[in-house]
């Protein structure tokens, strides 16, 4: 699945992206840390951690939510 969803990254026209770079580290940690998001979610686990960690290397400018709902989810 990572390999894939850098692949689009790569594809997708600018108005597009998922926006992976625009937290200064490698697009293979935010998946990761994602998929970890969503399988704590999944199983009951906390997300406490990994939200920290969203909170910390969120992109300049923008909040947490702001980043997450328009670049993961909406592709803008």
């Amino acid at each position: 699945m990572t390999r894939n969803l850098i692949l689009l990254e790569h594809r997708l026209p600018d108005h597009r992206k998922i926006g992976l770079e625009l937290f200064k580290c490698s697009p293979q940690k935010v998946i990761a840390l994602l998929y970890t998001y969503r399988s704590a979610v999944a199983h009951g686990g906390s997300t406490a951690a990994t939200l920290k960690w969203f909170g910390q290397h969120q992109p300049a400018g923008q909040s947490l939510g702001t980043a997450v709902n328009l670049h993961l989810l909406y592709g803008q």
